[in-house]
């Protein structure tokens, strides 16, 4: 855990996320219990790197929610803090999610910031800021609990039914869906069958470790554990 946060401090969250993965399935593999600490480290990292992919197949509403989430714990990346705002206001923009955009650019032109902020988009950072959205945005699609069955937005990983910390698929970053369970064949991290299969059939790559994997090879799981 500390190599990773020194590895992340410093820019370098590939290798991070990869020493996160590796601890997670040790601890897995032992039947213990996963620490939060660990599993939140693990998905805000992959949250970050999913981005990529999702705007590639321009899902930008799925990348400008990991964003969000993303910026929300934003001190655990600081050597891109600014960059990493400038991107979640262009995704929320191209999502539609003007009044995130706007509450990101306010954050991102405050004096110990905007001189971070990439040449290039500052003029447009700026303009946004300059409009207030009072309007609210559309909703967060809902789904069930997969502990409960409580609708909550799709994006939330703790019910607050229940009070379970859910899983996150690794396709989406969104809460597992129980009769939408899957797995990647190669490293088993949980997903959405749905999410998986859309996601493999652009790059046969699962997001989290890597392994080519053929959408075929991805099947709906009866056994959620």
């Amino acid at each position: 855990m500390n190599i990773a946060q020194q590895e992340q401090e410093i820019g370098n969250y590939k290798y991070a996320h990869d020493i996160l993965l590796d601890t997670f399935k040790d601890i897995r593999n032992s039947n213990s219990r996963i620490p939060f600490e660990l599993f939140n480290k693990l998905m805000l990292l992959h949250s970050y790197q999913l981005v990529k992919r999702l705007v590639k197949m321009g899902n930008h509403l799925g990348a400008a929610r990991l964003l969000i989430r993303v910026c929300n714990n934003i001190s655990l990346f600081p050597q891109n803090m600014a960059q990493i705002m400038t991107s979640c206001i262009g995704e929320c923009t191209q999502a539609n999610l003007k009044r995130q955009a706007y509450q990101w650019a306010c954050v991102l032109i405050r004096p110990e910031n905007i001189d971070q902020i990439p040449q290039k988009f500052k003029s447009k950072i700026e303009s946004v800021a300059r409009r207030p959205v009072k309007a609210e945005d559309e909703p967060e699609t809902m789904s069930p609990c997969p502990v409960c069955k409580f609708n909550i937005p799709e994006t939330k990983l703790d019910c607050p039914s229940c009070k379970s910390l859910l899983p996150f698929c690794l396709a989406s970053g969104k809460h597992l869906v129980l009769q939408d369970f899957s797995k990647c064949p190669n490293c088993k991290m949980p997903c959405n069958y749905t999410e998986m299969k859309r996601i493999l059939e652009t790059e046969p790559a699962c997001p989290m470790c890597s392994a080519e994997i053929m959408p075929t090879q991805v099947k709906i799981s009866e056994n959620a554990e």
